[in-house]
């Protein structure tokens, strides 16, 4: 017997449904339910059995409740150990079989949620967790359409029930349909509803609750038909909201539905709880954390927010750069970031959400050279360097509570970190950091930021430095900013989702010689132009493309060649092995600009 099997023999109770209604879904669910409660609560010692049974029974109890708190929190195996669970009990004591299951699920005309289910359940056979992925791309259920007039990235119930008639499912196994009854009571009873399956698949996040009028505002939209009787009003709850974050678009789910308030509450209320079991109240308004596989998560709730709502990011995607850089002359773009990490240059990545900073960062550092020393800041474990380059020397530190970021970040300077590596410096506090970093502690760094244009990285990193009382001279402040300024690289993605390298930049600096009198070499004339030009804001750098992408002919074009000073640096700081090639890409590059 396995470890599900002793543990039924132990605890279960038989069925005593009355036979009328004994394979009504609800029924089922409650008979789950129950078991698994008695499973946890049952007096051990009202059982006659040995010693020795009664420490196995207790260990396999315990391990049961261990399990049954992580599932629903991103820890597949445990999903897995309940779901095993439920399947035991319902067919072993509750007398579910091949002649019976369709009177629970009528798997002859399935509702639109179901047909999905077998669809995914389908296509994960094939692809693994990779199903949804797949199901989207095959059948373009990515696509803009029309819905209510207006133009957005939707999948409907009219696509789920065409898709199934084109699949021509009509011929489901037992064991099939069984898999899908144990998931629909999973994720009623211990899961996360309509998104239980879905949030396990490789996609880049999830949202729910985001559209769609709160409940407790629906004596709002009864005024408003009570004043304009004439007027149409369509109503939809915010508890049939699910957004898919899938490749770079926000695709509307809006086949999918919690049911009702208490539902989305109950999901809402659960997907934090990873080591976290404090109660989320209403004062806190908001709560973040991550879930057993390192997902972020993001909850809100009234009255801070108008509904309760959750955010969830994914960061299954592994950086490459043979994946994330493809069109004509990928291969210099390519080898140019290459040669910039193993040079040593400090590498800003930047653009806005969504366009796959991170990603990017990821891609970049598995082309630097495997004895560099990695320290990494991060809000929350999202790059996971050490899972994807597992030979490399990567020590990771995040936020926590009751632990200052300042003092976090500090920590790293005695750590012999060679690059200092923050995933997202959106904080004040974290870019001075950069900037103390950037001068003493690390050799170089890499960092995202979402500055849309370099001016505005510039004058947003200048800021930072002075509210956080760093500097108080604009002037200084962005004179010690470009000391971290080396090269940009700017992700974008279009309207319909397609991300690309817009420009990789250079930042210059015009400004090195600093105005002094006492410096013989310059004229009066030019030390005098120097002195006016900083008090009177003049700009202190240059940002000038070296790359810059073509959408039309889907190709990179070489806008400029390095600088001199960043070709020594970079030729300085490279392993011989790669200084020839380095210097073929140059000579690459410079015929690209002439032609």
């Amino acid at each position: 017997m396995n470890t599900i099997q002793k543990l039924i023999s132990f605890f279960s109770r038989e069925d005593e449904t009355n036979e009328d209604n004994k394979y009504d879904f609800d029924k089922i669910v409650e008979f789950v339910d129950e078991n698994t409660n008695s499973l946890i609560k049952t007096n051990l010692t009202d059982f006659t059995i040995s010693s020795e049974e009664m420490k196995k029974a207790k260990n396999r109890r315990n391990m049961f409740k261990k399990e049954l708190e992580l599932c629903g929190l991103g820890d597949l195996s445990a999903k897995q150990f309940i779901k095993s669970w439920i399947m035991d009990l319902i067919t072993q004591h509750y007398g579910i079989d091949e002649e019976n299951i369709n009177q629970v699920i009528n798997f002859d005309f399935p509702n639109t949620y179901n047909k999905f289910l077998i669809l995914l359940h389908a296509y994960m056979q094939k692809y693994k967790f990779a199903g949804l992925k797949e199901l989207i791309l095959q059948n373009l259920l990515d696509q803009l359409k029309e819905i209510d007039g207006e133009i957005m990235y939707a999948i409907t119930e009219q696509d789920i029930d065409t898709l199934y008639l084109k699949e021509s499912i009509n011929i489901i196994t037992f064991e099939n349909k069984l898999d899908i009854l144990v998931q629909l009571i999973y994720e009623t009873l211990y899961g996360l509803s309509v998104i239980d399956e879905i949030r396990d698949q490789k996609i880049d996040g999830l949202s729910i609750g985001v559209n769609g009028i709160p409940i407790d505002f629906m004596s709002k939209v009864n005024d408003m038909k009570a004043r304009e009787p004439e007027r149409e009003i369509n109503v939809r709850f915010s508890y049939d909201s699910v957004w898919l974050y899938f490749e770079g678009k926000e695709i509307w789910l809006k086949f999918l539905t919690f049911g009702n308030q208490k539902e989305l509450e109950r999901v809402c209320k659960k997907i934090y709880r990873f080591n976290n079991q404090r109660q989320f109240s209403k004062k806190d308004g908001f709560i973040f954390n991550n879930m057993a596989d390192f997902s972020r998560v993001a909850i809100y709730r009234p009255p801070f927010a108008e509904s309760w709502a959750a955010i969830i990011r994914k960061f299954d995607i592994d950086g490459d750069l043979n994946v994330l850089i493809q069109g004509e002359n990928s291969d210099i773009v390519k080898e140019l970031i290459r040669y910039l990490v193993r040079g040593k240059q400090k590498i800003s990545i930047t653009g806005q959400q969504g366009v796959g900073k991170t990603t990017m960062l990821v891609a970049i550092v598995k082309e630097m050279y495997a004895n560099i020393t990695m320290r990494v800041w991060e809000s929350f474990f999202e790059t996971f360097i050490r899972f994807k380059l597992p030979n490399r020397n990567v020590l990771t530190v995040r936020e926590v509570e009751n632990f200052s970021d300042e003092k976090a970040l500090d920590s790293l300077k005695k750590s012999n970190g060679q690059v200092t590596i923050i995933s997202e410096a959106a904080e004040d506090k974290v870019i001075t950091y950069l900037v103390k970093v950037a001068l003493s502690a690390s050799e170089f760094i890499l960092w995202t930021h979402h500055a849309s244009t370099p001016d505005a990285l510039v004058q947003a990193c200048r800021n930072a430095s002075i509210n956080t009382g760093a500097f108080r001279d604009e002037m200084i402040a962005e004179e010690q900013v470009l000391s971290i300024l080396d090269i940009d690289i700017h992700p974008e993605k279009t309207s319909y989702g397609k991300r690309y390298i817009e420009r990789i930049t250079e930042f210059r600096r015009i400004d090195q010689e600093a105005y002094n009198p006492k410096n013989n070499e310059l004229s009066f004339f030019e030390n005098s132009k120097k002195y006016f030009e900083k008090r009177t804001g003049a700009k202190k750098y240059q940002a000038v493309n070296l790359i810059e992408f073509d959408l039309e002919t889907n190709s990179f074009k070489v806008k400029n060649k390095l600088s001199d000073a960043r070709i020594e640096t970079i030729r300085k700081n490279l392993l011989d092995f790669d200084k020839e090639n380095f210097e073929i890409l140059l000579k690459k590059m410079d015929k690209l600009i002439a032609d």
